[in-house]
């Protein structure tokens, strides 16, 4: 058993090797940004009323605003095949950044927790492009309950991980804190208003916007990161 589990860590290591981690990043962060901008031009070709107080960014994957039932706008398509592109990029990142921090002398059973909640966020977020919505309200919500506390859960983990791990700069755990509030406010304000549906309390929706704003800056300071220290073990060899 040791020697298999040996034998698939290896073959990550590889792997990365093949394909530098921190590129993972930066296409997530450039498929996530070109994808909200392509379905957000669509939709408001058919909903002029859009706005980031009143749609949620998960909005531009469904029916418009307005707009007639039953037919597959140019937006959704857009948004939804985005998001299942984003799944197994962000995938292949996570395992990458457990595995950077763990060569740092990060502790085994953070990075391993780290790894397990990050797994529920990407399982979540898999749900929530496969289901839209407007498709099935109920079960899109599940999708996205499992990925925002899911994410919540990763960066809490991941930020002590970071605090603990010598060499980090501090600005990493530094945006993992504001990643960390944004998930963690819109998560509670998601289950009050759509779960329990607290009377008299709005919709989150410009929180969504917030925590896909702090997510792209935390993939991309962690893909630079980890490819300027790539490059700077090469420039040592």
């Amino acid at each position: 058993m040791k020697g298999t589990s040996k034998g698939l860590i290896d073959g990550i290591d590889r792997f990365y090797e093949r394909f530098p981690g921190g590129l993972f990043a930066l296409a997530g962060v450039i498929i996530g940004v070109a994808t909200i901008a392509a379905s957000l031009a669509l939709y408001v070709r058919v909903d002029p009323t859009f706005s980031i107080f009143t749609h949620y960014v998960s909005n531009l994957g469904g029916v418009p605003k307005g707009a007639p039932e039953g037919v597959n706008y140019l937006s959704a398509r857009v948004f939804n095949v985005g998001m299942l592109l984003a799944v197994p990029i962000r995938l292949a990142f996570l395992v990458h950044i457990v595995r950077f921090v763990g060569h740092m002398g990060a502790n085994r059973w953070l990075t391993l927790a780290s790894l397990a909640t990050g797994l529920v966020s990407t399982t979540g977020s898999l749900l929530v492009a496969l289901v839209p919505f407007s498709t099935n309200l109920d079960l899109h919500l599940m999708g996205a309950l499992v990925y925002f506390l899911g994410a919540t859960s990763f960066q809490l983990t991941f930020l002590v991980t970071e605090f603990r791990t010598p060499g980090l700069p501090r600005y990493l755990p530094v945006l993992g804190i504001a990643s960390l509030l944004a998930f963690s406010v819109f998560s509670y304000l998601l289950i009050q208003v759509e779960v329990l549906q607290v009377a008299g309390m709005a919709e989150p929706t410009i929180y969504e916007w917030v925590v896909f704003a702090t997510l792209m800056a935390w993939l991309l300071a962690h893909g630079l990161h980890t490819l300027k220290a790539r490059n700077s073990s090469a420039a040592e060899i």
